[in-house]
């Protein structure tokens, strides 16, 4: 029987195969390709169950996997951490790579903290030494002094009172140090206890965060002069941090309250305590809150016509037109000075013209006083009258027939929306005083009647009846 006697053969050489590669884990792949290679190398005639027996599948055993050659590797263990190095790579660098990490760690971290604290104490240092400089060049002429004389008295002694004089000295540089040290803390809580005592919470070193808001509303030239005063005055300091509460009446009240502030320093207490005051509902009787009557500035003549402002205090806080006196009475107030001026009674203050005109309906809601009232209204005050036409001639013959003329000025260099002024006088010069009841700075100079007729809608020639 030479097939079977192949077959155990085959048999056999299998048999050693399969044990062999089960050593090396691969005995169903083998068991796999040596079934293929019996079934296609059986003859034709080879009986049906000689083939199912060679097709039954073989004992399974271990997944067959790829030869890969060993990695040449070493573990290398640091407490409870191991690790897997190549064999090139010697065991000691990983102590040597973690206390570099280390290393840099430190200067990452520590080092640059430790710098910071050192600048902040030099320039501590450097600030105390600034702040007594004059003091200490003082302090070392005197001591270069009394070394020169002991010098020329004794030359025996020049080096044991030198170094006395060096620890003399060095000993009243130290306590002079402590002592401005001292100045200066007393100067800034008394600083700090003005700013509280003036509701201010605010501080200096902040005033400067508020430019972008005040910018916005008051552009960088008025917003710089505002905080320029807040460098030294408690209520610019405050207003400048507190812009938002100044729109009681809208963002255009709210402008030019603030440009108030910014262009008229002596209107910053008004500005101050208009969130609080306003509206207040009749007027305060104490004159020690308004400003002084006369003129504001030593640089013009004294007239006849004292000088009230609209936003005095005593009134400035009362409602006319719509908003504020303090931003729209300039009309009422420019025919208070005149009234008071002309025929020497004080029973009408700028708060009683302003009633008058709104009684009498010559006040427009949001558009201020109409222009009639200076004519229609003079009689009944006790005064002459004429409406003059403006030019810079008639203006002029006015003032020197004793007159005093209110002018009404269009928007132009006086004003964006229309403003009252009073012309009260001529100087040697030809050049003419004015009494702005809106303006401190503008009150104290003289200006050229072309300029002030070139701007002008309409004027009123005043005298007594």
């Amino acid at each position: 029987m030479p097939y079977e006697e192949d077959d155990e053969t085959r048999r056999a050489a299998r048999a050693r195969l399969e044990a062999r590669m089960q050593r090396r884990g691969s005995a169903n792949t083998l068991a796999s390709n040596s079934s293929r290679r019996e079934r296609s190398s059986a003859p034709a005639r080879e009986p049906r169950q000689k083939r199912q027996a060679a097709q039954q599948p073989m004992p399974t055993g271990q997944q067959p996997r790829l030869y890969t050659k060993p990695r040449q590797s070493q573990m290398v263990e640091i407490g409870p951490l191991a690790f897997e190095l190549p064999d090139f790579i010697p065991p000691i660098a990983i102590p040597i790579a973690i206390g570099i990490l280390v290393l840099l760690l430190i200067f990452a971290v520590i080092v640059p903290t430790c710098t910071r604290s050192g600048g902040e104490q030099s320039n501590a240092t450097v600030s105390m030494e600034s702040a007594s400089a004059s003091d200490a060049s003082a302090s070392a002429a005197s001591g270069a002094s009394a070394t020169a004389a002991t010098t020329a008295t004794d030359a025996s002694t020049t080096s044991a009172g030198a170094a006395a004089t060096d620890n003399q000295t060095t000993t009243q540089t130290s306590t002079q140090t402590a002592t401005v040290y001292q100045r200066v803390k007393l100067a800034k809580d008394k600083a700090m206890q003005q700013l509280q005592s003036a509701g201010q919470n605010e501080s200096l070193d902040r005033q400067e965060s508020h430019q972008g808001a005040l910018a916005t509303l008051l552009g960088d030239e008025s917003s710089a002069k505002l905080l320029a005063q807040a460098k030294t005055n408690v209520d610019a300091l405050w207003i400048a941090a507190h812009p938002a509460d100044f729109a009681l009446d809208g963002v255009e009240v709210q402008y030019k309250i603030l440009k108030l502030a910014a262009d008229e320093p002596e209107s910053l207490v008004y500005v101050r305590n208009f969130p609080n005051v306003y509206p207040m509902e009749k007027i305060d009787e104490d004159k020690s809150l308004g400003m002084e009557s006369g003129s504001p500035s030593a640089n013009v003549d004294d007239t006849d016509i004292p000088h009230f402002y609209q936003w005095d205090r005593r009134w400035g806080y009362t409602t006319y037109s719509g908003a504020a006196f303090g931003l729209t009475g300039c009309g009422p107030t420019s025919l208070a000075m005149v009234y008071q001026g002309l025929t020497g009674k004080t029973d009408k203050n700028p708060y009683d013209m302003g009633k008058l005109a709104e009684e009498n309906g010559y006040m427009s809601e949001y558009e201020g006083t109409v222009g009639t009232f200076f004519t229609e209204m003079a009689e009944q005050l006790g005064l002459n009258c004429e409406e003059l036409w403006p030019d810079s001639d008639t203006l002029r013959s006015a003032l020197e027939h004793h007159q005093a003329v209110i002018i009404n000025l269009a928007p132009g260099y006086f004003t964006s929306t229309g403003h009252y002024i009073v012309a009260t006088g001529l100087t040697s010069k030809g050049e003419i005083i004015i009494n702005d009841p809106y303006s401190v700075e503008r009150s104290s100079q003289t200006w050229d009647p072309d300029l002030l007729t070139t701007q002008a809608y309409a004027m009123y020639g005043y005298s007594k009846a």
